[in-house]
């Protein structure tokens, strides 16, 4: 188990940095993950929101005894800003009501799973907020089905053309892919923006 949060990013996958950096840097209160499973991506999260005095939301149909242990015995992170939810995370958009800084997907990578996940919580995601979701690059089966998450992407921006896709971790060598979705009307504008500060302007 790492002891310091910087061994910790620099131990595992590069995802598990992706996913704490996004966090600081929206500056994010209101994080939202669907599918625990071993727990890296939550400790990861719960290390943000405890910068940035957030809360995680943490929503799965299992509770993975492993991942539990690993987040509990952590040491940098602080677990009074977790709420983990036994749920379906299609069943629980009837009751949640919250805006979304950032939205992480980690699911079943079913094609119906992710594109139902997509259009049931993309409009609760701030404008400036981000989406990500793990294993874009997946190919083959898993857990007995076609692993499709980049499908389900391509038919919601297809459908929701605001919401432009990159894919952070294109050339990483055994790795399944950490891709990003954001409205490009914001995305616009926060470069608006940026390049006048450069240039002096307000």
């Amino acid at each position: 188990m790492s002891e310091t949060l910087e061994d910790y990013l620099n131990i595992q996958n590069p995802y598990c940095r992706i996913l704490y950096d996004t966090v600081i840097r929206l500056k994010a209160r209101t994080v939202l993950e669907f599918g625990v499973g071993e727990g890296f991506s939550t400790v990861a999260l719960l290390a943000g929101v405890k910068e940035t005095k957030g809360v995680l939301w943490s929503v799965d149909i299992r509770s993975w005894e492993p991942g539990m242990n690993r987040i509990k015995s952590t040491p940098f992170i602080d677990t009074r800003r977790w709420v983990f939810i036994l749920f379906d995370d299609c069943e629980w958009a009837t009751i949640w009501r919250d805006s979304i800084d950032l939205l992480y997907i980690d699911t079943n990578h079913q094609y119906e799973q992710t594109l139902k996940e997509l259009e049931l919580y993309a409009p609760y995601v701030k404008p400036e907020g981000i989406i990500l979701l793990h294993d874009t690059l997946l190919t083959g089966m898993w857990d007995g089905a076609p692993a499709r998450v980049k499908d389900a992407i391509d038919t919601f921006t297809q459908k929701n053309q605001e919401w432009k896709f990159e894919e952070l971790l294109p050339h990483d060598p055994g790795h399944c892919g950490v891709g990003k979705l954001e409205r490009s009307t914001y995305q616009s504008f926060y470069n608006i923006r940026t390049n006048e500060k450069r240039d002096g302007q307000t």
